[in-house]
């Protein structure tokens, strides 16, 4: 029999070439992308160390985005809708129709995500009887959003989400938790984030160095960094 695992966690990617394209001007491309790449792995890894069991999907990206998410154990899906929120509702359509009891919404861009935040967010939930909603910080975007089957709600990312998330929510009445912490409110997006991770993050510049390094190495066709090494990211 499958066993089905009752929260699926979908990390919605783009391509490396366009990813982070706010740090295009101020880092050079094997850099950004190695960013990229090691921010995700960091996302897929405090999930996977988390309390919650939690099937990892990342929807979207390129042969890179793959490549990790086989190597972290992650399900991987092509992007299939026309824009971000299109592809999100394609993928949680298809998580519950394969028996998900609720779905969590994570970008793929937190460099201070924890096992913790991510079992905050599900204790929210009140055993998956609430909507869940984490504020970015700095901005009125919504930085994690855990929606149980029962509730009907379309992902709304962008500018401004968090509010249309909130009012949508209240509009179905459904209960709704605030899950307010540092991993799930700071959003790595332009290059004074990055510099401020580079000050106060504890080994980041050193694991992004070494991201950069082997993208720069990795010419051969079908060689991708993240398995030409032993390293663990940061």
């Amino acid at each position: 029999m499958r066993t089905v695992t009752q929260i699926h966690l979908i990390v919605p990617m783009k391509p490396l070439a366009t990813a982070k394209s706010r740090l295009a001007q101020a880092v050079g491309n094997a850099r950004r992308r190695g960013l990229v790449l090691m921010l995700l792995q960091t996302v897929l890894r405090a999930a996977a160390r988390a309390s919650t069991p939690l099937r990892l999907t990342v929807a979207g990206g390129d042969a890179d985005v793959e490549a990790l998410c086989h190597a972290e154990g992650a399900r991987w899906t092509p992007e299939k809708g026309h824009d971000l929120n299109s592809t999100l509702a394609h993928a949680l359509k298809e998580a519950f129709d394969d028996g998900a009891a609720a779905v969590l919404v994570l970008p793929g861009d937190l460099p201070l995500l924890s096992p913790g935040d991510v079992d905050a967010l599900v204790k929210a939930s009140r055993q998956l009887g609430r909507v869940v909603l984490a504020p970015a910080s700095r901005s009125d975007g919504t930085n994690a959003l855990l929606v149980p089957a029962s509730v009907a709600l379309h992902p709304s990312f962008g500018e401004g989400s968090f509010q249309r998330h909130l009012l949508e929510v209240q509009r179905l009445g459904c209960p709704v938790a605030l899950c307010r912490r540092r991993g799930l409110g700071f959003d790595l997006d332009g290059p004074e984030d990055l510099a401020l991770c580079e000050r106060q993050v504890s080994g980041f510049s050193k694991a992004l160095s070494e991201w950069e390094t082997r993208l720069r190495q990795a010419t051969a066709p079908q060689k991708h960094p993240f398995t030409s090494t032993s390293s663990r990211g940061h």
